[in-house]
């Protein structure tokens, strides 16, 4: 009898630890991605901080400007993914918006398509990230681990998108 119910403890534990096994494997390999992404978004808004101040040596000041720099070019250290994604996703457009225009002066075209390149890596970054997210966040929402999702009660996280376009 001692056997069969130590038995069955073995089996509850190794039912809970292969669904805490996958969700902690997703989430290892997001927060490794989003070690990458944190370090794309902060050279990316160091890049938008010199854009602003080549801008300003020329004497030019665009409405842009001002909200890129309110904005500290779309990254503030933060232990919050949340914060730092929101933050670089609502620069974003601002910083689309004054590519147009120097673009339409015919100015720093080479320092803005460094940034454009440094956007794109983004979003390929953004992708893993987005996929180990969604996997995660999969498991929490299947059936068959209902039970284990209770007792575990992980949380469900937020994927990054990058939205290029102009104000």
């Amino acid at each position: 009898m001692f056997e069969i119910i130590i038995g069955i403890i073995l089996v509850i534990v190794g039912w809970l630890q292969f669904a805490y096994g996958k969700l902690m494997r997703f989430k290892r390999e997001a927060r490794t991605s989003w070690v990458r992404i944190e370090v794309m978004i902060r050279a990316r808004a160091e890049a938008l901080l010199e854009l602003l101040t080549l801008l300003d040596e020329k004497g030019i000041q665009e409405p842009e400007m001002a909200e890129i720099f309110e904005m500290d070019g779309g990254y503030r250290p933060s232990e919050d993914r949340e914060d730092i994604s929101t933050l670089a996703e609502e620069v974003t457009p601002y910083a689309y918006s004054l590519f147009k225009k120097c673009r339409d002066a015919g100015m720093l075209e080479e320092e803005i398509q460094e940034i454009e390149e440094m956007d794109e890596e983004l979003e390929k970054m953004a992708e893993g990230y987005n996929r180990s997210i969604h996997s995660h966040n999969d498991i929490i929402g299947w059936k068959k681990y209902r039970l284990q999702i209770m007792i575990l009660k992980p949380q469900v996280l937020k994927d990054f998108v990058l939205h290029r376009k102009v104000l």
